[in-house]
């Protein structure tokens, strides 16, 4: 962390949090299961970056991680890892008191990729970043292309937002890089830079979810919301309905996949969806 964000206190942080602000955050803004090496090392970034999680500027997920040594088989573990809000590094850039403006822009280009060795050109959406700072004669630059961070389903296709809002989306990505150049931002990233379209899936807990449909019990939304959170292979989720169930989930998951990146928004529909399948 550069000395541009602010200036620190000697051996302290940019942001305190009192116990019970701790101890909300811990039952409301982290993860389940999580162990206390984790809920410091999170902690520790947002207060040496000043973010607060209860305002959501900085928030905690559990990602894989492959921890094995170059050449060695794959070693896939689970760890907790801050990333930023929406509008974290803005709050950073503007801190600072060094923060002159940003542009970003969309077009469509060609772009270079790699294919059964050799280059190839290929039409893409791309988005650059422009940010300005009043201490430089130079601003600060990043362009990305929708092909490299475009988020997709098991099936290949993009997701929602990525297929409804794609420059939206594609601004994102490329506001968090040139603002993390111009104000020396290290080790944390917005949601939509992460893609893990590749990376293997946590496994499946479909059963109390199955189990809630079978006999249509009556729950909470939060409980739902809670279950569906873990369920990130939904082959699995499908296989596991009863077959007169499993067409309508199907459809409602489908018409739902917006679920996959964990928006608010998406888990509320989803949850009201399947709540109307636990009453029908």
């Amino acid at each position: 962390m550069g000395k541009d964000i602010a200036v620190k206190e000697q051996g302290g942080d940019l942001i305190s949090f009192s116990k019970e602000q701790i101890d909300l955050i811990k039952k409301q803004f982290f993860p389940k299961g999580a162990n206390d090496v984790e809920f410091q090392y999170c902690m520790g970034v947002a207060k040496n970056l000043g973010l607060d999680p209860i305002l959501k500027q900085i928030y905690f997920v559990p990602r894989k991680t492959n921890i094995a040594e170059y050449g060695q088989p794959a070693n896939w573990v689970e760890k907790i890892e801050p990333l930023a809000g929406r509008d974290a590094f803005l709050s950073l850039a503007h801190r600072s008191g060094k923060f002159a403006g940003i542009e970003v822009s969309t077009k469509i280009e060609n772009t270079p990729y790699y294919d059964r060795g050799e280059w190839k050109e290929l039409s893409d959406l791309t988005a650059t970043a422009i940010v300005y700072r009043t201490d430089t004669e130079k601003p600060f630059t990043a362009t990305v292309g929708y092909r490299e961070y475009v988020a997709t389903t098991n099936k290949g296709e993009p997701t929602k937002f990525w297929r409804e809002k794609p420059e939206t989306m594609l601004k994102k990505v490329a506001e968090s890089q040139a603002l993390r150049k111009a104000f020396n931002v290290s080790g944390l990233y917005i949601e939509e830079e992460i893609n893990d379209t590749e990376r293997p899936k946590v496994k499946s807990e479909p059963t109390k979810i199955v189990k809630i449909l079978d006999k249509k019990e009556e729950v909470e939304e939060v409980e739902v919301i809670e279950e569906i959170i873990k369920i990130t292979d939904i082959t699995d989720f499908y296989k596991s309905l009863s077959d007169d169930l499993r067409p309508k989930a199907v459809d409602i998951m489908n018409m739902n996949d917006g679920w996959r990146e964990y928006g608010q928004e998406d888990l509320k529909v989803l949850s009201a969806d399947l709540q109307g399948l636990l009453n029908g």
